[in-house]
C-alpha cells in the first residue's frame, strides 16, 4: 500500500500488479481515495472506508481511470465521505 499525491502523470505511470494480484496506491490529498491496478493493467478508482452496518472497512469502486478523471474521482470520494458521515 503506497501513498502519494496522485496526478495524471503518476496515474499513467502506475505499473501492473504481479500476476494474480492487485496493487493499490492511495492519494495523499484525499487519503481514502485509491487507485487499484490489477495484473492486466486495468485501473479503477476506489474508496476505502467503513460503510454503515459493515463490520470493517472495505473497498468500493468509484469508476475506471480514463472514464472518470482524477478531479471527478476526488470529488466523488469527498461526496461519499460526507454522505457517510451524515
Amino acid at each position: 500500500m503506497a501513498k502519494k499525491l496522485l496526478d495524471d502523470r503518476s496515474l499513467k505511470a502506475l505499473p501492473n500488479a504481479p500476476k494474480g494480484q492487485r496493487e493499490i496506491t492511495y492519494d495523499t490529498l484525499v487519503p481514502q481515495l485509491g487507485v487499484s491496478v490489477n495484473d492486466k493493467g486495468h485501473k479503477t478508482f476506489i474508496l476505502y472506508t467503513r460503510f454503515p452496518g459493515g463490520k470493517g472497512a472495505t473497498r468500493a469502486p468509484l469508476g475506471k481511470v480514463g472514464v472518470l478523471d482524477l478531479k471527478d474521482a476526488r470529488q466523488k470520494a469527498r461526496d461519499w465521505l460526507i454522505a457517510l458521515a451524515e
